[in-house]
């Protein structure tokens, strides 16, 4: 179905909503995934994280065919030349709740490649900032425990008053002291752009490393700001009132560069409730988030490459390649431009994909093949509020 308001708020809905058939149906999650990837791989993608929504669902068979999928594509992707890693979100206020937080963090510690993570929701004020603090202690405390790395939805709202932020800032710093030395994703980070503890809180980044912050900015153009988003997950915005967007929803990548941070960009959603377009293809991230952040002459569109390149790499814990004797010969060319302003005008269709050395031959797949998937509204359910992670307020 059709996200109606495009919002945060009716794509929870419409992801809870659809969540029943990703087990009923039987390849239903393996087959997306499969097409996914394959857009990912024909585009040059080398390395990919994916939220594993569905992971945190409270029926069994649902987690079982989320992991199971995703287990399988990882096999069957790495030889082949991409490496698939995941994250296992919960809400962060669950991690509060020992037993099913504890359970959460052993069934992720038992795939290989899934990192700890969180939906952090809008942290803005009170006691709501005191709970999250405990709750990101609480995940750090699991992460440390069954050696993940920890990959966060942050300050993803357009509350400025949000400072999630800041508090992870101050968990991170007493987890480091503890000992705990696993790398950490900051995903989003909308909010911070508007937070009075924006400079405080980067400040703070710079010594709590390995940290990367990843930038979303396709996604958050389109959710941030949104007719239609109401509390808790933002400020609310009347759903049916005529209303021009007023900000870009994109992290505060320029200040964060400037003090050190690595600095990332990537999708986040592809052709689902958070994202209605998109095919995978870093070359049009790299060149939406030139555009949103003004990158392309601070100093200059070269200058920012590793946002889809090295900084995304180091983000995943791997390695940056670049061009040098020795390296592997993992390379996109694109023959048809001469100039950045050429690469970044075109979709460059016509680019050639070297893996270990070797021209790549590959198509992209036909949109028909999940046409038997898709062909059927999913139900929709009265619900009353859904928090993050699609989970249903009790």
């Amino acid at each position: 179905n059709r996200n109606p308001t495009g919002s945060i708020t009716d794509a929870l809905r419409c992801e809870l909503d659809d969540q029943p058939r990703w087990a009923a149906r039987e390849g239903d999650v393996a087959r997306r995934m499969d097409f996914a990837l394959q857009c990912a791989w024909h585009h040059g993608t080398r390395a990919l994280r994916t939220h594993l929504d569905g992971t945190a669902a409270p029926e069994p068979t649902t987690r079982a065919a989320v992991y199971a999928a995703f287990d399988a594509a990882r096999r069957a992707w790495a030889p082949r030349g991409l490496e698939l890693q995941g994250v296992a979100n919960l809400y962060l206020p669950l991690y509060l709740q020992q037993e099913a937080a504890e359970a959460h963090a052993a069934e992720a510690a038992g795939h290989p490649g899934v990192a700890l993570g969180a939906y952090c929701g809008d942290v803005s004020a009170g006691e709501g900032t005191e709970e999250a603090e405990r709750a990101l202690d609480a995940l750090f405390a699991l992460a440390a425990r069954h050696g993940l790395d920890v990959d966060l939805h942050i300050d993803e709202t357009n509350n400025p008053l949000c400072c999630g932020t800041y508090l992870l800032c101050r968990s991170l710093g007493r987890a480091r002291a503890r000992g705990y030395a696993g790398r950490v994703v900051l995903g989003h980070a909308c909010a911070l752009t508007l937070s009075d503890k924006k400079e405080d809180a980067i400040a703070l980044l710079g010594a709590l490393g390995p940290v990367a912050v990843v930038c979303n900015p396709l996604t958050n153009l389109g959710l941030q700001d949104r007719r239609g988003t109401a509390r808790p997950h933002g400020l609310d915005i009347a759903a049916h009132e005529p209303r021009t967007p007023l900000w870009r929803g994109l992290a505060p990548v320029q200040e964060l560069a400037a003090a050190g941070v690595t600095v990332a960009a990537a999708s986040d959603n592809v052709r689902d409730w958070w994202h209605a377009y998109g095919d995978l293809d870093a070359l049009h991230i790299w060149r939406a988030a030139l555009q949103l952040g003004h990158l392309d002459t601070a100093p200059h569109e070269g200058a920012w490459a590793r946002l889809v390149a090295g900084a995304a790499a180091e983000a995943m814990g791997m390695e940056a390649l670049a061009v040098r004797p020795g390296d592997p010969a993992d390379l996109v060319l694109f023959p048809g431009a001469r100039r950045a302003s050429e690469l970044l005008a075109r979709p460059q269709p016509d680019r050639i994909v070297l893996r270990g050395g070797r021209v790549q031959f590959s198509r992209l797949p036909d949109y028909r093949e999940l046409d038997d998937l898709v062909a059927a509204a999913t139900p929709r359910e009265p619900r009353g509020l859904v928090l993050r992670g699609a989970t249903e307020a009790g």
